[in-house]
């Protein structure tokens, strides 16, 4: 004969090891969506983290170019000479403790710190180099960088030296990013 109690028995049984796989797996999908927006929560933060840092780098390299204007604009005026002396408009490219020089006046190699680089408006092609000996930036030795930077000397306003630096570079995507300084610099 046919025992019914036991069939109830056997399929409670079945219904509850079911339950306890669904339950299961709904709890393994929850972990896991929890672990994806926890690697995409990380991920957003290394992209920020590399966005704030090349910011920051640019921002230096940009306040650099700005600084060795001012020590030419500091040399000119303890030699008592006009500050803006030998200042000509156009775009250059610059190292820190180097002079802006025109092409007449370079060494004989082709990518000269200080050199200019053509006329108002023209911006740098050539990246930085990272030199980790004297933890500095060049356009001679080093590692490459993302970054080129251009100081502009522009046409003055009144009677003040007017100078810019940009400094830019690519980021990820193929996209591209700027930091722009500008200062003045008066007659002493």
């Amino acid at each position: 004969m046919f025992n019914f109690a036991m069939l109830k028995k056997i399929s409670h049984q079945s219904c509850s090891a079911g339950q306890a796989l669904v339950e299961a797996i709904v709890a393994l999908g929850l972990l896991m969506v929890g672990f994806m927006a926890i690697l995409s929560l990380l991920n957003s933060s290394l992209s920020a983290s590399t966005t704030v840092s090349n910011q920051v780098i640019a921002t230096y390299l940009a306040a650099e170019g700005i600084e060795v204007v001012k020590n030419l604009v500091g040399a000119n005026i303890l030699s008592s000479r006009s500050f803006n002396e030998d200042f000509q408009q156009g775009s250059y490219e610059v190292e820190a403790d180097q002079a802006l020089v025109t092409p007449a006046a370079a060494p004989p190699y082709d990518k000269n710190p200080g050199l200019r680089i053509g006329g108002q408006g023209v911006l740098s092609s050539t990246y930085l180099k990272f030199d980790s000996l004297s933890n500095s930036y060049t356009y001679i030795s080093g590692t490459p960088t993302r970054f080129k930077r251009t100081i502009q000397i522009l046409p003055p306003i009144e009677d003040r030296l007017r100078v810019v630096s940009i400094v830019r570079w690519n980021t990820k995507g193929g996209g591209s990013s700027e930091v722009k300084l500008e200062d003045f610099f008066f007659p002493q």
